[in-house]
């Protein structure tokens, strides 16, 4: 009986032993893969994170409408390094192109604003908007360039449908009932007002 009770504490204290190692082995693993993946990382790593537009103006001459926008590009830096110097590029389906040049520091998020933009007509409108090295001479990666389309769109002027005058007989005949409803209400329950 000792023999079995001294094995069974001799494979508890052996597998309490390759748990603890297994333990401390795979978190220091987890420790120096994180050490080697941020020397592996130290660059700047540039996305885009955000694209918005807002209507600057329209135009209507004749059956022709000018639509001019300003276009908002937000790029980030998720790397550790400050960027190289960075063009952003927009480009319309008629090839009008529009450049901005910048950099970003590490974490930096950054907004280039495109206020020329223009269109005419109606409709949907594609933009592809790229940005890569400025120095043509530095090789282009996934960490340092990239391209992404978006759409605009590009609404008729806003038509309110209603018939003019139309809405103030509606609210007069409200404000009426409303007020009818609070005379009647006095009258037969005086003790609530």
């Amino acid at each position: 009986m000792d023999k079995t009770m001294d094995f069974k504490k001799r494979l508890n204290r052996f597998i309490l032993l390759i748990t603890l190692s297994l333990l401390f082995f795979g978190t220091t693993q987890n420790f120096s893969d994180d050490s080697i993946c941020n020397a592996q990382n130290d660059h700047a790593v540039i996305s885009i994170s955000d694209f918005s537009y807002e209507l600057k103006n329209r135009e209507k001459t004749g059956k022709t409408v000018i639509s001019r926008f300003i276009i908002y590009v937000e790029l980030h830096n998720s790397g550790n390094k400050k960027s190289e110097d960075i063009t952003v590029k927009i480009e319309d389906k008629d090839g009008f192109i529009l450049k901005r040049n910048g950099s970003l520091l590490p974490g930096e998020y950054k907004t280039f604003a495109f206020d020329e933009w223009g269109t005419l007509g109606t409709g949907d409108q594609i933009i592809n908007v790229s940005f890569a090295p400025t120095n043509l001479s530095i090789p282009m990666t996934s960490y340092n360039s990239g391209s992404q389309s978006f759409t605009i769109h590009v609404g008729e002027e806003e038509n309110n449908n209603s018939t003019p005058g139309f809405n103030t007989p509606t609210i007069l005949i409200s404000i009426l009932i409303i007020l009818t409803y609070i005379y009647y209400r006095k009258r037969t329950r005086p003790d609530i007002y």
